[in-house]
């Protein structure tokens, strides 16, 4: 497939198949991109999280990946999680294991266009952050009433021809975190376990987080409460729950 569709735009294989593995753009969108220099755009006016959040009094963010620690460790990370804790998930794999963990709020992260099953898009627990436009077009229906837009932290220029947006949903919950009324507290990761032997794709998803991590680590602090391969700051639940 990444040579196919490379013969049609004259884009470099790699690049292609870079898009491809992660797995955030359906192909139909990729070629759109790649034939008229960008992708469809959803133009939807959403609304902005900053005036949803506002006088919640949240004291910690949380972002869960997809990694198995977030479920290895589960127990322990959910004594930490309040009625105060807001809960983004850049990963649709354990939207479910921490649906009840009683969270002030939890959002599900959707930086390309491939969306989650309608029982997940049903569940009225759980609200969706966007990129701010331009974003590529969805795959689907997005309940407006809970899906809110939100500026991405460390936002870069695209290559040419990619399509649009390719960010990574970590890039939307770390720009929770640098609204004015989220600009204070502890920002959390669990999840990010990072590949023991990564395919091609999952070393261009590597490269991505562990870039957002470092631009994000210059200005502002963050930990992460289970082990991880990325290089970045780290704080042992079980000692947090100590008060160590």
């Amino acid at each position: 497939v990444p040579y196919i569709v490379s013969g049609f735009s004259d884009a470099p294989q790699s690049q292609v198949m870079e898009w491809l593995e992660k797995k955030r753009f359906r192909i139909e969108s990729i070629v759109s991109a790649l034939r008229q220099g960008e992708g469809r755009a959803d133009d939807t006016q959403y609304r902005d999280v900053a005036a949803f959040l506002e006088g919640r009094h949240l004291d910690q963010l949380l972002i869960v990946g997809g990694g198995s620690s977030a479920v290895d460790h589960l127990s322990a990370i959910s004594q930490l999680v309040t009625d105060r804790t807001c809960i983004v998930h850049a990963s649709f794999r354990h939207i479910d294991r921490y649906g009840d963990l009683g969270a002030a709020v939890q959002f599900v992260a959707i930086a390309g266009n491939e969306m989650p099953g309608a029982g997940v898009l049903s569940r009225e627990d759980l609200h969706w952050l966007v990129v701010s436009p331009p974003r590529p077009s969805l795959g689907g229906s997005l309940p407006s009433e809970r899906t809110f837009e939100v500026r991405p932290s460390g936002r870069n220029s695209l290559a040419d021809g990619a399509p649009q947006t390719d960010l990574a949903p970590l890039a939307l919950g770390l720009g929770l975190s640098e609204l004015a009324s989220l600009d204070d507290i502890p920002v959390l990761l669990c999840g990010f376990d990072g590949y023991e032997a990564p395919s091609f794709g999952e070393k261009a998803l590597e490269r991505e987080v562990q870039q957002l991590l470092d631009a994000y680590l210059e200005e502002r602090r963050l930990w992460s409460l289970t082990p991880s391969l990325y290089q970045v700051p780290t704080r042992s639940v079980y000692a947090l729950l100590m008060g160590e």
